[in-house]
Order: C-alpha cells, then structure tokens, then sequence
C-alpha cells in the first residue's frame, strides 16, 4: 500500500520557528495553523497508515534559492501528516529519505509514504 501526494511548501513553518509567545503563553504559530488546514483538505479521504511501519519519501522544492537547511521542516510536515490522520505516531517511519530540489514556483513538497508490512 502506498500514497503519494503533493503538498504546499511550508513557508515560515519550521521547527525553529513553530511557537509563539505573548504574556498570555505560548501558542501554535498563526502559518502552522495555517499550513495544517492547507495540509489537511488535501489529505481528506486518503489512505490511513494504521500499525503498519513506514517508508517516507520528501522531495523539498523550494520557492527559492535562499539557503535552507533540510531537516528544518521535517518535524513540522511529519507531525502535521500525523494530525491529518495518515498514520497513528510519526515513531511508525522506519525509513526515511528527503532530498532538497531546485527551486519551484511557490515550492512544493511530493511525499510518497509506503507500507513496510507487504
């Protein structure tokens, strides 16, 4: 079983900066909230990943040539993946591979997520 689907850049989404603060507390940051919505109408009605180990593939495009390092968005678009429900805990990827792209108007992500359980 596998799914394989395309998923907007994550723009000012990055583990550094995925938190916010204020006198009131700390809170998810407005484009993770964002990004997360963004994420989840596009993974509706998709292939659920349950029990089952995983092997992901991100293939990072850019919106630009600005230097980015390519773990920065690896937490936030697994976990986000994770809340749209794909698949139980992020602990099932077993594999992982990500490989950073030129750049992409707008950028894009294609992630192909594949059951090891075959």
């Amino acid at each position: 079983m596998e799914l394989s689907l395309t998923l907007p850049y994550p723009h000012g989404v990055s583990v550094n900066a995925c938190w916010s603060r204020s006198k009131r507390g700390v809170f998810l940051n407005k484009d993770v909230i964002y990004y997360r919505s963004e994420v989840f109408v596009r993974c509706y009605g998709k292939t659920k990943f349950k029990d089952s180990k995983l092997d992901v593939r991100i293939d990072m495009y850019p919106p630009d040539n600005r230097k980015r390092d390519i773990d920065n968005i690896l937490k936030v678009v697994l976990d986000v993946l994770q809340k749209a429900d794909l698949f139980e805990d992020d602990c099932q990827i077993f594999k992982l591979y990500v490989e950073k792209h030129s750049k992409f108007p707008a950028g894009k992500l294609d992630v192909l997520i594949k059951s090891m359980d075959n």
